[in-house]
């Protein structure tokens, strides 16, 4: 079953264009409501280092009034876009009760098929915390597809690779990209540096399970070398021409602090296609 609503952030709004394009396409083609979500975070001052009270007072509210002035100028961008596409949705704007927003959108997005967010990169104005997209991925419990940042992909879906290596994370991504598939798809699953065992290919129980569903299944056990992990899967995927790379995502959370496997963090500092995690 396709899915029917697919839910955005609205934050990064350098990126925003990009973003829409990518989802409204998606909306399009699964026709699927799309949600758009900003979060205003909270802006707090400490009047013992600062000021007098009221002088804090006016620089909170200050604040706050500009970030409601740019929800409401992303709220109307994503409302034209609905009307361009010619698709449904609506727009979700709340508040978080920190100055970081991972925690508040990712409250909103556990009700969604999917979730859409681009990439996030240390050094540029992404208006979101350098983790953001980490604490998604990890917190949401949702299949999320995350944009390269800077590009449209108004296609995506009609031929996939998928890292495979038979773990619970993996299984999960795969099956929880199925709803985004073309029927004619060409799904090539990819282990790297794999250990045959039992005289069977690596992958071919999964690659088996998924012709099922009528699928163009291709295999691929792949070396990789002086690459890593992460670098042998993005470059395997862009030769074969993919529009998506499905993957787990390795990781957990410690003490708030959130670590990644080499794989995925690599995944998203470099990728070069949307990218579906699950985890």
């Amino acid at each position: 079953m396709s899915p029917k609503n697919i839910l955005i952030n609205l934050n990064d709004t350098e990126n925003l264009d990009h973003t829409l394009k990518s989802a409204c396409a998606l909306a399009v083609r699964h026709d699927a409501h799309l949600i758009g979500v900003y979060v205003i975070p909270f802006f707090h001052i400490n009047v013992s280092i600062h000021g007098s009270e009221v002088m804090m007072q006016e620089l909170q509210d200050d604040e706050l009034q500009k970030n409601r002035e740019i929800a409401s100028d992303m709220v109307k961008k994503f409302t034209k876009s609905l009307k361009s596409y010619g698709i449904l949705g609506k727009t979700r704007v709340v508040n978080s009760v920190n100055s970081e927003i991972a925690e508040a959108f990712i409250k909103q997005a556990r009700t969604a098929d999917l979730v859409v967010i681009p990439q996030v990169i240390s050094d540029q104005n992404c208006n979101v915390e350098n983790d953001f997209a980490d604490k998604v991925i990890l917190s949401v419990g949702r299949p999320v597809v995350v944009l390269p940042r800077g590009k449209d992909f108004e296609q995506i879906g009609d031929n996939v690779s998928v890292a495979w290596n038979l773990t619970a994370e993996a299984s999960r991504a795969a099956f929880d990209a199925l709803p985004l598939l073309a029927k004619d798809c060409e799904v090539r699953f990819i282990w790297v540096d794999a250990k045959q065992e039992n005289n069977n290919l690596p992958g071919a129980e999964i690659a088996e399970a998924f012709s099922h569903y009528g699928l163009n299944v291709i295999t691929a056990s792949i070396q990789s070398g002086k690459k890593s992990i992460g670098e042998a899967l993005i470059h395997e995927a862009d030769i074969n021409g993919s529009d998506l790379l499905i993957m787990g995502a390795y990781g957990h959370s410690r003490l708030r602090e959130l670590v990644f496997g080499g794989a995925t963090l690599h995944m998203l500092k470099n990728m070069t296609l949307p990218v579906l995690m699950s985890r």
